[in-house]
């Protein structure tokens, strides 16, 4: 039997997990972080959409004791990409691409046994199916201006490619453990998840009707303890930690902790737009336009053309009275995007008579 082979597979040996397993078999099936899985006799594969995510679990299977590399080999575990084969020399593993009933897919086997049937995850069709050309999926190299994040559902985000006017997905687990790569799935849905509050509209802040509210229940009770639990310990080094944290913090209001945790991620990786981004707004928040000002300035150099860190250069300027400058930035930011509606009031509020403001 062989196990099917779709965007980039983690094939583990059975017999590996037996023998070197922390708590065995039973211990190895709780690691699975999706449903992307399949198995014969000999091997598991499980899948994943981005590369990042598919290291993150290798790293979490050698921490519970399986061998990935040994002498440029793999040994208990290999990497496959759906139309390459093993990224690295695996003498254990066969892959092939083979034909069966006029479709073509990429399948692994242990070597030394012939594959007679081939393995698929639950609930696999041959026509949605990555083999057959189903939806778009979403690889790591792809992610930059082109793309525009929109929601994440069910452990998949969705994006809006500009180019081509039509959605691609990525499936993005959330995989246990407190390895570097884990807490960077971790961290991530939460911070989607947060965003994807934010764009519902403002959350109440901390009063009574707070307390009603289900996106302040999640954020507050959920959510922060999370962030806090790997800012604080596991994750203290790592800016997207405190990125998330900030980024809960500001949308809970509770702004002071916000900005420090900003300062935070912005310190352990300086130059990162989206901290830059909130950092800014949580210190225009504050009525502190001239701190915020700097910042702005920074963001906007990295990323000329991005239109909403023109807008917040722009409002930081209109706010410390520098409304030439202000008014030449959002120019700027509505020749790129003429129908953006927050800065299209920003340049109406400049152009009214001061009297009028």
């Amino acid at each position: 039997m062989a196990v099917l082979v779709e965007a980039i597979s983690v094939i583990v040996r059975r017999n590996a997990v037996d023998v070197r397993f922390a708590g065995g078999i039973s211990a190895f099936l709780r690691t699975f972080p999706n449903r992307a899985v399949c198995n014969d006799a000999e091997l598991f594969r499980v899948g994943f959409m981005d590369s990042t995510d598919a290291d993150a679990y290798v790293a979490s299977l050698k921490s519970s004791g399986l061998v990935f590399l040994r002498d440029n080999a793999t040994v208990d575990l290999a990497v496959v990409i759906q139309q390459k084969g093993p990224t690295v020399a695996s003498p254990w593993l066969e892959y092939k691409n083979v034909e069966t009933d006029g479709m073509k897919l990429s399948i692994c086997w242990l070597a030394g046994n012939e594959p007679k049937t081939i393995a698929v995850p639950e609930g696999w069709t041959r026509e949605r199916s990555l083999s057959a050309g189903g939806p778009s999926f979403l690889p790591t190299s792809a992610v930059g201006d082109r793309l525009k994040f929109l929601r994440r559902e069910n452990g998949v985000e969705v994006y809006f490619d500009l180019q081509t006017n039509r959605e691609v997905y990525a499936g993005r687990p959330q995989i246990s453990g407190d390895t570097a790569g884990a807490l960077q799935t971790q961290i991530s849905a939460v911070v989607h998840e947060a965003l994807q509050i934010e764009r519902q509209g403002p959350v109440p802040r901390p009063r009574f009707l707070a307390k009603l509210d289900s996106r302040y229940q999640r954020l507050n009770g959920e959510l922060l303890p999370e962030v806090e639990r790997i800012a604080g310990g596991p994750g203290r080094e790592m800016m997207a930690a405190h990125f998330a944290k900030g980024v809960i913090l500001r949308l809970l209001g509770r702004l002071t902790e916000a900005e420090q945790a900003l300062r935070r991620a912005n310190e352990l990786k300086p130059g990162t737009v989206g901290v830059l981004r909130d950092l800014v707004r949580c210190i225009a928040e504050q009525k502190r336009p001239h701190e915020a000002l700097p910042f702005a300035r920074e963001a906007v150099d990295i990323a000329p053309t991005d239109v909403s860190l023109l807008g917040n250069l722009a409002a930081c300027l209109m706010q410390c009275n520098e409304t030439q400058e202000s008014l030449n930035i959002i120019n700027r930011a509505l020749e790129i995007e003429p129908r953006d509606v927050i800065n299209r009031n920003i340049r109406d509020c400049l152009l009214q008579p001061r009297g009028r403001k």
